[in-house]
């Protein structure tokens, strides 16, 4: 078997990408890159356990609010469109039940 990446791995993968995306010296193209790739993580990531309900990988609050954050440094037409459904994802989903989901103030900041 091959190795697994468990939450941790995609946090910081996530975490990075955003990072990257909140460095001033960078274009709007490279922002929006860096957004999107962090975008597609949580998404992976989200898949991965919705799909499987495994335990290894599970999203959580910081991991939303990051590519919120992400996406805010971004002004690309969809930008603002795709941080709001990322907002309204973690509200539905920690109504839902999930408190790993509760949006904070990060979660509003940006």
């Amino acid at each position: 078997k091959g190795l697994v990446p468990d939450t941790d791995c995609y946090t910081y993968a996530i975490q990075t990408w955003c990072n990257s995306a909140c460095r001033n010296e960078l274009t709007e193209e490279e922002i929006e890159i860096d957004a999107t790739k962090a975008h597609e993580m949580l998404d992976r990531m989200s898949e991965m356990y919705f799909r499987s309900g495994s335990v290894l990988v599970r999203p959580t609050a910081v991991d939303y609010n990051n590519v919120i954050r992400a996406w805010s440094r971004s002004s690309g037409g969809d930008a603002a469109e795709k941080a709001e459904g990322l907002l309204e994802k973690i509200e539905s989903i920690y109504k839902d039940g999930d408190a790993l989901m509760m949006p904070t103030s990060d979660t509003y900041l940006y």
